[in-house]
């Protein structure tokens, strides 16, 4: 037989205890759900507030046009500060453009205007542009293409384009605006490029003057050393002159005293073995002796360059003539044009007397030769033959 245990009757505190524990859990659930029922609500609200926005701003967008771009046809002309663009377009039926551009800018040294000359083919579509510039200067067999595209912005335009190969992408900027405009900023860029060229070649004129004025000094400066040395040189041929003229007398006295003693010796003679002809053999040899005196006074002349009785001493000075000595120098100039007169003065002096023993020295070679020929001539004549 089975013996089944009776379970312990519970007190009166436990029994509460345990119906206070479920009474708050109950209520804890029951706020669990109420909080769950309003986030619900909440999000519902939410779906349905963003859904009513989007249905109006649906139907403001279907009902404001559709925005598109006007006939963009005009002239635009840049407003760089540097550079004159001006694009003349046409837009035709299916938006295509045609027109022509023209693009005036300073060359690299900023003295002269490069000016480029396009025609423009294209197209436009809403507020986007695309070009193609055709160089007008470019040979056939060459494209000389440059391809653009830029943005149509309200009143202007801005594209930027470029040739690969070439020397890089470039840009745009233009306003409406119109021929005129374009007119003005090439005029002031002209007047830019001009003020360059003149200040350029002001300065080329003035290094020009500076080079100019260096060379003058330079040519001073030599010529007065020319002038210097000039007379020292002259002093030289002076004395070698005064040799020639000596030279020339003793070869006269020389030969007149072989003369003396040819009249005093006797007839020619197989007893006294043509003493006559002996003497006669010694003058004509100082007669030769002479000619080559004479020679020595030609190479003097050439190297004096002394010619028909005078010298021009430009000849002897080489490059530094006196006019060159004198182009920067007045003849009352103080300083160094002053020492350059000076110096060129002395040796205009020293000239002059070359020049004059020069002629004293042809002087005394004729008179001296003519005695000579005559003294040749008698002792061939004692000596029983002819010359």
């Amino acid at each position: 037989m089975l013996t089944v245990a009776r379970p312990k009757k519970e007190s009166r505190g436990s029994t509460l205890r345990r119906f206070s524990l479920r009474k708050r859990a109950f209520n804890i659930a029951v706020r669990l759900a109420n909080n769950q029922i309003k986030t619900k609500r909440r999000k519902i609200s939410m779906k349905k507030l963003c859904l009513h926005f989007l249905l109006a701003c649906s139907s403001a967008l279907l009902a404001a046009p559709i925005a598109h771009a006007e006939n963009i046809s005009g002239t635009y002309v840049s407003s760089c500060a540097n550079t004159a663009v001006i694009l003349q377009i046409v837009q035709l039926s299916g938006n295509q453009l045609q027109g022509r551009a023209e693009q005036v800018s300073p060359s690299s040294n900023g003295q002269r205007l490069n000016t480029w000359n396009y025609s423009v083919s294209g197209a436009v579509s809403g507020d986007t542009i695309v070009l193609s510039l055709k160089d007008a200067d470019s040979p056939q067999f060459l494209s000389g293409t440059i391809p653009m595209s830029g943005a149509v912005n309200g009143e202007g335009l801005q594209i930027s384009g470029g040739q690969s190969g070439g020397s890089g992408t470039f840009t745009w900027i233009l306003r409406r605006s119109n021929q005129s405009v374009f007119d003005s900023q090439v005029a002031a860029l002209t007047t830019i490029a001009n003020a360059a060229a003149n200040r350029a070649a002001n300065t080329k004129r003035l290094e020009e003057q500076r080079k100019a004025e260096a060379h003058q000094l330079q040519v001073e400066i030599q010529s007065k050393k020319s002038f210097d040395d000039y007379c020292p040189r002259t002093a030289r041929m002076e004395s070698n002159l005064k040799k020639v003229r000596d030279d020339f007398r003793k070869i006269t006295v020389t030969m007149n005293e072989r003369l003396e003693k040819e009249r005093v010796t006797p007839p020619n003679s197989p007893g006294n073995g043509l003493d006559r002809n002996q003497i006669l053999y010694s003058i004509n040899d100082d007669w030769y002796n002479s000619n080559d005196v004479g020679y020595n006074l030609n190479n003097l002349s050439m190297d004096a360059h002394y010619k028909n009785g005078t010298i021009d001493i430009r000849s002897n000075l080489g490059y530094p003539l006196k006019q060159d000595a004198f182009s920067g120098c007045g003849n009352n100039a103080s300083g160094f044009c002053a020492q350059v007169n000076a110096a060129f003065n002395r040796a205009d002096q020293c000239n002059t007397d070359l020049i004059a023993a020069f002629q004293k020295t042809y002087a005394v070679q004729a008179q001296e030769r003519t005695k000579q020929e005559a003294i040749r001539q008698e002792a061939a004549r004692l000596a029983g033959m002819n010359q």
